[in-house]
């Protein structure tokens, strides 16, 4: 090959690299700010966070993607429930159980280069009934819920800037041992 006709083609190849690499259509963008975490506590019981794609993949629903921190609509948020009715009960709120989450969020996210911990953060943990993706089916096109779990969800709230969003939490079920933990 000529050598005119090789640089050419290594032209194409890398501005062809580039467009692959920059589409943005894999990221969510956010169309509402929250101005306090209970906005996103509604969010969490009122809607369904997750739904089943057109090739039958389990994904979070955009109203859930919403009350994520950017960092987490990047990556894989990991929530696996359809559904939760949840409330915040003092008792699994007291001022140690929220120093104990917050010094575990900060640890983790410690880990993560260039990311700093916002100055705004909220703690609290969400106790109630989850109902899990690995236990749905569907009856009369309902979806349903074989085996809801009690579920607490221990989560940092952080404001971004341009509103409050989740960006760190972990779910134990049943009073057993964490079965997630999400950073």
């Amino acid at each position: 090959m000529k050598k005119s006709m090789m640089i050419a083609l290594s032209g194409l190849f890398v501005v062809v690299t580039i467009m692959l690499c920059t589409n943005t259509n894999k990221v969510y963008e956010k169309k509402k700010y929250f101005s306090s975490p209970n906005e996103i506590i509604d969010i969490i019981n009122h809607k369904q966070l997750g739904a089943l794609n057109k090739d039958g993949v389990f994904v979070t629903t955009s109203d859930f993607k919403e009350c994520l921190s950017k960092r987490k609509r990047v990556t894989d948020s990991n929530f696996n429930y359809y559904k939760i009715d949840g409330e915040i009960l003092p008792e699994n709120n007291t001022k140690e159980s929220k120093e104990f989450i917050l010094d575990d969020y900060r640890r983790r996210v410690s880990m993560l280069e260039g990311y700093t911990v916002p100055e705004k953060l909220e703690v609290l943990t969400l106790t109630g009934i989850g109902y899990s993706t690995s236990d749905l089916y569907i009856q009369n096109k309902e979806v349903e819920c074989s085996n809801p779990e009690n579920i607490d969800i221990n989560i940092v709230f952080i404001d971004e800037g341009e509103g409050w969003v989740i960006d760190y939490f972990w779910i134990s079920t049943n009073g057993g041992e964490d079965v997630l933990y999400n950073q």
